[in-house]
């Protein structure tokens, strides 16, 4: 799904897919980032979308990782949203982009990740999984 936003006037467009792959209300939105809200997008995950659609994301940065809601359900998934931002006379003046849908991408990542902090016998987690998760509890205590 494809969106451009001029942050002059904050208004976003939406291709006619977007409503499938999440939550929107409606395909152009007036006053996107003033009334952006917790609409559709995760409430953990606003800063980073508002700093995105303002223009105050690092220049190398050409991507973020977002939860946005399912258009049928309560329910968040992530997505990867892949952008650019469009220059007028040196300013900031659009971001153009494309949302993916990476839930089982993130899922598999989750898994492996898993797999790799367990014992394969026992089930338990095996020895690097258990000296991180001391060495972390420690840190925590000592702040």
């Amino acid at each position: 799904m494809l969106f451009d936003y001029d942050i002059r006037r904050d208004i976003i467009r939406f291709t006619p897919n977007a409503d499938r792959l999440f939550r929107i209300h409606g395909l152009v939105q007036k006053d996107f980032l003033k009334n952006m809200g917790n609409r559709y997008i995760y409430g953990g995950d606003i800063e980073e979308v508002s700093q995105l659609f303002s223009g105050r994301l690092k220049k190398d940065k050409n991507e973020v990782r977002v939860r946005l809601m399912y258009p049928d359900r309560d329910n968040y998934f992530w997505t990867l949203i892949q952008y650019r931002y469009d220059y007028k006379k040196g300013t900031i003046s659009s971001v153009v982009g494309k949302i993916t849908d990476i839930e089982e991408q993130k899922r598999h990542e989750e898994y492996l990740l898993e797999m790799s902090e367990t014992d394969g016998l026992t089930g338990l987690r095996n020895k690097l999984a258990t000296e991180v998760e001391i060495h972390w509890q420690e840190r925590r205590q000592s702040f």
